[in-house]
């Protein structure tokens, strides 16, 4: 995969580490200035950020605000292009993070680790007009903000290896793992099991990494989509697939719009996943992020 990309697609990269590294872990505001655009929108994720914001000042304000409170170490880890949408994904963790000295008035001080996925769509300008993300909470943020503490530690990920490796010359196997992203996209589209064994090893993990919580075994991952079909009803479904370099791992947005037929709400949510792979294309492993429904927010946050 040397020549994977494009040279427009090989900048829209670099453009997206650049956001990631030297805006996130640097702090330096003037990248936004260099790599969005005037009308740019970071979607709200609600969570941290309840209505969605544009425009350059404003996102610098929304990260400034966040770099005034917190001490952390920033890494980047991997990232992928999707050609569909010229879209790039980027994986990255957050070590360390502990609040400044009295920068809210009661905190918890514990250092802790955040994962995050961001998806970065450029326009033909080649300036980024449309961020999205999700990210776990730091445990300040976590006593501050939702209603029972989760705990992100207990699911033991290792960011090494998470991190991006040499670039991968197995062109079939990057197209079995995007068959496979594929496929797991479908069946959350349509509630359909029928092609799980063939994505998946029996003994695949799934890690909740917004709620907390692990699933093993792919038997609990068929039980879950038949519970969730039991009070769902998907209306408009939707998915971007970018496998990274290395050609094992892949991510994956999906937005969905729906009812929840039990409680009878409309809800419109939207997700970045990221799978690793087997060498014969099957989902080992999954990150997933999401967006907490609208039934769940009350449950969940302590400000909704």
């Amino acid at each position: 995969m040397a020549n994977f990309y494009s040279p427009t697609e090989e900048g829209w990269l670099k453009k997206a580490k650049a956001l990631d590294e030297q805006l996130v872990r640097q702090q330096d505001l003037k990248v936004i200035d260099l790599n969005t655009a005037s009308d740019v929108v970071l979607h709200a994720d609600q969570i941290t950020l309840d209505e969605d914001i544009k425009g350059q000042e404003a996102l610098k304000e929304y990260y400034s605000k966040y770099f005034e409170k917190y001490d952390y170490k920033h890494r980047f880890l991997t990232s992928a292009l999707c050609a569909k949408s010229n879209s790039v994904f980027v994986l990255s963790i957050d070590e360390n993070i502990t609040p400044k000295p009295n920068a809210f008035p009661s905190q918890k001080s514990a250092p802790s680790t955040s994962y995050a996925v961001w998806k970065y769509d450029f326009g033909e300008d080649h300036l980024v007009h449309g961020i999205w993300f999700l990210r776990q909470l730091s445990k300040d943020e976590i006593g501050r903000k939702l209603v029972t503490e989760v705990d992100y530690e207990s699911d033991s990920i290792t960011p090494w290896d998470l991190r991006a490796k040499g670039p991968s010359s197995n062109v079939p196997l990057v197209m079995k793992v995007m068959e496979s992203a594929s496929t797991y996209s479908s069946i959350w589209e349509t509630g359909n099991l029928e092609k799980t064994d063939d994505i998946m090893v029996k003994d695949m993990t799934e890690v909740n990494m917004i709620f907390g919580g692990k699933k093993t075994g792919r038997d609990k991952f068929k039980a879950m989509i038949q519970g969730v079909y039991t009070s769902w009803k998907p209306s408009k479904t939707y998915h971007e697939l970018g496998v990274t370099t290395d050609g094992d791992k892949v991510f994956l947005f999906w937005k969905q719009e729906g009812e929840q037929t039990d409680k009878g709400i409309g809800s419109s949510i939207y997700g970045l996943n990221l799978f690793t792979c087997n060498e014969e294309g099957k989902i080992t492993e999954i990150l997933g992020f999401r967006q907490p429904l609208t039934s769940e927010r009350s449950k969940l946050l302590k400000n909704p």
